[in-house]
């Protein structure tokens, strides 16, 4: 099976975490949900026919309680960007941090393909102690699990923060940024950790659902099935993703946010940027 087959599967896996990973916080936000009705409203809310549902009165309640409050528009963005009149809660921001971090520092690749193959990811491919080398070095299993590992790590603590923890504007953006960070810089690996792509699709998806990792998952693909070298795929995923932003009318938050994940991301990337700026020096 060729790279591309296998990226595209790891893609719509990763999707498939998407919807479920919507479904738990539509069911958090709207208890009063039959199980049926929960179908109903994640299927519409992936489709964007949220407000046609309304209209139709195919679901039982209003597509004003079924949709994130932080979606699209710009009166979406304002209350995840909403700053708090007594200022920065420090203490609940320190709290949530550390765990965002420490979830994030988990080096889930490593640990799964030790536990089911036995085998040193450092001495697979690249070295990367990521979800596509333990995908390479484990097979279907240990890669889709380390997959689901490495969003999970991202998405769980963040969202956490902001449903259970109260944490807006300042404060969730600072504890958003901490599970790539995490991963990235793995103290559990002596800071040298992966590259953080699927945590990155993590965060995102707490923050905004489906949006930001269907843009960037939708350019992603369209890179590889054009053969586009995988550093320059993911540079092109980022700036589609920040683009997104602007078109949505997104806060300068979350502009910041993006701008920390991008350096990480670009960091992580650096010896790839490094070879292909050499080979277009010899060319």
């Amino acid at each position: 099976m060729s790279n591309k087959i296998r990226f595209c599967y790891l893609l719509i896996f990763l999707f498939s975490i998407h919807v479920i990973f919507s479904g738990f916080n539509i069911a958090a936000e709207t208890p009063s949900l039959t199980a049926c009705e929960l179908k109903k409203s994640v299927l519409f809310e992936y489709l964007g026919l949220i407000e046609f549902a309304d209209k139709l009165s195919i679901l039982s309640i209003s597509s004003t309680d079924l949709k994130n409050p932080f979606i699209s528009s710009k009166e979406y963005w304002l209350d995840l960007e909403e700053n708090r009149k007594n200022g920065i809660d420090y203490k609940k921001t320190i709290f949530w941090a550390i765990i965002a971090f420490i979830s994030g520092s988990v080096p889930y690749s490593k640990l799964m393909l030790w536990l089911f193959k036995k085998k040193d990811i450092s001495k697979v491919g690249d070295g990367n102690p990521g979800a596509f080398n333990a995908f390479k070095g484990g097979g279907y299993l240990t890669g889709l699990l380390s997959l689901m590992l490495d969003f999970l790590k991202g998405a769980v603590p963040v969202s956490l923060a902001y449903s259970r923890g109260g944490l807006r504007g300042e404060e969730i953006i600072f504890t958003a940024i901490l599970p790539v960070a995490g991963h990235a810089f793995s103290p559990f690996l002596k800071f040298r950790g992966g590259k953080a792509i699927a945590t990155t699709f993590g965060i995102w998806s707490a923050l905004t659902t489906w949006t930001v990792p269907v843009v960037f998952g939708a350019a992603l693909t369209i890179c590889v099935l054009f053969s586009v070298e995988s550093v320059l795929a993911v540079i092109i995923g980022m700036i589609s993703v920040v683009i997104y932003l602007f078109l949505s009318e997104a806060g300068n938050l979350l502009y910041m946010l993006w701008a920390f994940n991008f350096l990480i991301v670009i960091y992580k990337h650096r010896f790839e940027i490094n070879k292909i700026i050499r080979l277009k020096g010899v060319k």
